[in-house]
């Protein structure tokens, strides 16, 4: 099962944005994204800006692309039009593959300039909405054979498996995590489980996307320039052990990066 859902305008002042179910025989407009990746894009990604969704919930992969700008294509008033693409698959090992091969390309220069060039081909300016989308052709797009030849399947270490890890965005740490996508499986949960992955966008805070548990999370309004790992503790808890671990930094900076390292560990089930 694959369903395609693209998001932009027409040329004309009254075809202003929409998201589009894209199919085989004709397309039809939606209020909503399927739940519960509506509320994700919705509350954790700043959508007018180059954004990266990856989640999954229960047997389900959800991968947003958001932002992407054709060369060339304006509105009435001489406006961008932008682009955004949503794949929701079956959840499986090759379509795993194939979403952090995406995820990844787009987190690239060289990879974002394919992926507008491909997108600009599939989504034209038409139709009852004033753009429509050619099925075959995003479809297309996920291709297991190309995966096949540049991600590798090595499986997280317990320490990658386990921690989460958020960082300002910059290139980076674009950089970093388009190789980790490459390099490494994407985090094990159980069939009831539902979990953000990767979230890279503009504009969200940093509590909010911890208070979504997002495994991997860039953003300008997150402060710390490298990884910060965090645990995905219920928020009084989480609130409690941050505020002991800030206030010791400031009694003593190595005494408290040393209870940091200890709580680490012990939050981890390692061995201090």
């Amino acid at each position: 099962m694959t369903k395609i859902y693209i998001s932009s305008r027409g040329f004309e002042q009254n075809l202003d944005y929409c998201w589009v179910e894209v199919s085989q025989d004709s397309p039809s407009r939606v209020s909503n994204l399927p739940m519960p990746f509506d509320n994700d894009v919705k509350n954790l990604i700043y959508i007018e800006s180059h954004s990266v969704l990856l989640s999954r919930a229960g047997d389900q992969l959800f991968l947003l692309l958001s932002s992407i700008e054709p060369e060339g294509r304006v509105d009435f008033a001489g406006r961008q039009i932008a682009i955004s693409v949503a794949w929701l698959v079956d959840a499986t090992k090759e379509s795993e593959m194939i979403f952090r091969m995406l995820a990844s390309q787009s987190l690239t220069d060289n990879g974002w300039t394919t992926i507008t060039s491909d997108i600009a081909q599939a989504v034209t300016l038409g139709g009852d909405y004033g753009f429509q989308g050619d099925f075959n052709l995003l479809n297309a797009l996920l291709n297991f054979d190309k995966a096949k030849e540049l991600v590798s399947n090595n499986p997280l270490t317990d320490y990658g498996q386990t921690t989460h890890r958020l960082a300002k965005l910059s290139p980076i740490m674009k950089s970093k995590l388009s190789k980790e996508l490459l390099e490494f499986k994407l985090p094990k949960t159980s069939d009831s489980e539902d979990m953000v992955l990767v979230v890279v966008t503009g504009i969200k805070k940093e509590e909010t996307l911890r208070n979504a548990l997002v495994w991997r999370g860039l953003s300008n309004l997150v402060n710390r320039e490298d990884w910060w790992t965090y645990y995905p503790l219920a928020k009084p808890v989480g609130d409690l052990l941050w505020f002991l671990i800030t206030v010791a930094l400031k009694i003593n900076r190595n005494w408290g990066l040393n209870f940091r390292a200890i709580l680490e560990r012990v939050l981890l089930n390692r061995d201090v």
